[in-house]
């Protein structure tokens, strides 16, 4: 009697177990571990309080090293900004800032009509390149005739903070357009545009002006010392011209007297 119930009671305690197993393997794995956290707290630590405050520990927010990176970085880095952190975000944020080269920068122009412009510093692979120094230095810029270096006044926010640096970008004519037009600056080629035209309205003013005393030139009588003479040089004036054999007689009336 007591064998068979021995082994009915094995045979209940393996079933209950391989339940036990397959409700785990449900478990996302997160889940998984906090499960064998609790059980190890609640059979060999100190109970219930130690899986409490295992708990807390687990369930606090995971930080990895991109997000630590974005948190972290500063445009100008100096060492009160490593001071704040720990050792090990200081130096990540620190291995990072130093992998940058702060010569040129790159921008992005994408919203410049709002007045909205980002500057990076250049990476590694953008240095090799050229990218920023014989290329455009604006994003999805790609030309690299007729480029200009800039020295530009950036302002930015950054940690809730206004700062602002002095950064030189190298641009293509187009896009130093876009540069000039999106800080509230007026750019170059339009500025000589705008004076062509002006240029060319005064001058056409002129020519205006040039042909109305041309017209009252016309219109004035001319005197050739017989005021029965007077001839209208206007052609438009029919009774004002006179006849061509009249004019013909005229000139040598007194020739032969």
């Amino acid at each position: 009697m007591r064998p068979s119930m021995s082994r009915t009671f094995a045979s209940a305690d393996a079933e209950s177990r391989r339940e036990r197993i397959k409700a785990l393997l449900r478990l996302p794995p997160e889940e998984r571990h906090r499960v064998f956290l609790h059980d190890y707290d609640t059979f060999y630590g100190g109970g219930c309080a130690a899986a409490e405050a295992r708990a807390r520990v687990v369930r606090a927010p995971v930080s990895d090293d991109l997000s630590t990176l974005k948190s972290t970085f500063r445009f100008l880095r100096s060492d009160e900004d490593d001071d704040v952190l720990s050792h090990w975000d200081a130096k990540l944020a620190r291995q990072y800032y130093d992998k940058l080269f702060k010569e040129y920068c790159v921008a992005d122009l994408s919203r410049w009509r709002t007045r909205k412009i980002g500057m990076r510093w250049r990476t590694e692979g953008e240095v090799k390149q050229g990218k920023g120094q014989f290329f455009c230095g604006e994003k999805k810029c790609g030309a690299k005739n007729d480029l200009t270096s800039y020295e530009v006044h950036f302002g930015y926010v950054e940690a809730g903070e206004q700062k602002e640096a002095l950064v030189k970008l190298r641009v293509c004519p187009a896009c130093a357009m876009k540069l000039l037009e999106g800080r509230g600056l007026e750019s170059p080629g339009k500025e000589k545009k705008e004076k062509k035209e002006v240029r060319d309205a005064s001058t056409a003013d002129g020519d205006g002006e040039t042909m109305k005393r041309a017209k009252r030139r016309r219109k004035q009588p001319v005197d050739d010392g017989n005021a029965e003479d007077a001839v209208d040089a206007n052609p438009d004036n029919e009774h004002a011209v006179l006849h061509e054999d009249t004019l013909h007689n005229s000139c040598f009336t007194g020739m032969f007297q």
